[in-house]
Order: structure tokens, then C-alpha cells, then sequence
């Protein structure tokens, strides 16, 4: 369940995003400048595009509330599970990881306890070398990225 939320997060990001892009897209092929002063999706800069009063853009700020929204909603449950989880507490004290990578990693790799080893949990997410070996000869290459997502 943990796993389908943070999926799910990432998912509607991924979508808010691919939203903000046709409001650029359109705001370039209008020839329209966005303000300097402020980011474009702040609540100044969405005051702003609604000033525009351009039909596409207006529609996609109309998709774009309910998502923000829900990952508003989303994010804090998903803090608040952070909070509750030792393992994520532990994995945010690494510098740079908050609790959404936190919990990503745990959810991803869920008990710790069924790799034998640091090489295995290794293997397992795909952050091993690859390896070719013929005629005597090996040579190792870039990680093989080729763990379980």
C-alpha cells in the first residue's frame, strides 16, 4: 500500500508537471514573457496567468487545482507516516534525503533482513557493475540499473 501512495505521488507530480509545460509552451507561442518578480505557478503567478484570460491556459490551471490538491493531501500523509517509521527516520538522516526518498526507499526495498548482505540488497537494486568476460578477458561497465522498478 505504502509503495502504491508513493507511485501515486510521483505519478501526479509527473503530470502536474507535463500541465505547467503546455502553459509555457503556450505562453511562448503567444510571445508572451512570464514576470520576473515571481515564479510563474506562486500564487502571484497564477494571478497573473489568469490575468491573461487565455482559454487553453485557463484550462489547464482548472486541471492543475485538483492536482496540486491532491498532492498537497497526499504529501502529508505520507509525512505522516514518515514520522511513525523508524527505518525512514534513520534513512533521513542521510544529508539530502527527505521523507518522500526515505520512504521510496524503504517501500522499494521493504525488510532489510532478506538480503544476506550489502552485495545482495546491491544486486537487487540494480547498482552493480555489469560484467563481460570472453576469452579470458573481463571487463566491467557502467551499473546495470536493472534492479526491481
Amino acid at each position: 500500500m505504502l509503495r502504491e501512495k508513493i507511485w501515486r505521488r510521483a505519478f501526479l507530480v509527473r503530470e502536474r508537471v507535463r500541465l505547467r509545460t503546455k502553459i509555457k509552451s503556450i505562453l511562448t507561442y503567444e510571445g508572451i514573457k512570464p514576470p520576473t518578480e515571481h515564479g510563474l505557478f506562486t500564487e502571484k503567478g497564477v494571478k497573473w496567468l489568469h490575468s491573461l484570460d487565455l482559454e487553453p491556459v485557463e484550462s489547464y490551471l482548472r486541471i492543475t487545482k485538483p492536482l496540486n490538491d491532491e498532492i498537497k493531501q497526499l504529501s502529508q500523509h505520507l509525512k505522516e507516516l514518515a514520522e511513525d517509521n523508524e527505518d525512514v527516520k534513520l534513512l533521513m538522516t542521510i544529508p539530502g534525503v527527505g521523507y518522500y526518498t526515505a520512504l521510496l526507499v524503504k517501500s522499494e526495498i521493504g525488510d532489510i533482513n532478506r538480503f544476506s548482505d550489502g552485495d545482495r540488497l546491491c544486486s537487487y537494486a540494480g547498482l552493480v557493475p555489469s560484467t563481460h568476460a570472453s576469452g579470458g578477458t573481463v571487463r566491467h561497465g557502467s551499473i546495470t540499473k536493472e534492479g526491481d522498478g
